[in-house]
């Protein structure tokens, strides 16, 4: 079946439908967010789960259903490069990392 017909079928609630999509287009979806992430495959997933959904709940904003494998996959690319940028900020460092130039006396008399 035509990706035109399917996303007809989605739009109007067909979960049949909406499975077959995401069985066609998962793998590709997998591929763009190891090539970004470079993650684990429970982060991958997570992600491309993020992505299927975002694309769900925005199906009435695509214009050209043939495109869809090409809007789905800028979705996930987004959502891969937001996961980066979320994960730059929360960058965990070790006590060796800080070093030893705090000193903690001199906090508590100043």
């Amino acid at each position: 079946m035509k990706i035109e017909k399917l996303i007809e079928r989605v739009k109007a609630g067909d979960t049949d439908a909406l499975k077959t999509v995401y069985d066609a287009y998962s793998q590709r979806m997998r591929n763009a967010c190891i090539k970004i992430t470079q993650e684990d495959e429970d982060t991958v997933d997570d992600l491309v789960q993020e992505s299927f959904i975002r694309a769900y709940y925005s199906l009435e904003k695509l214009k050209d259903a043939s495109m869809f494998g090409e809007w789905l996959v800028a979705i996930t690319k987004n959502v891969s490069l937001r996961y980066l940028e979320r994960k730059r900020k929360i960058q965990v460092l070790s006590f060796s990392e800080i070093g030893d130039g705090f000193d903690v006396e001199s906090s508590y008399t100043s």
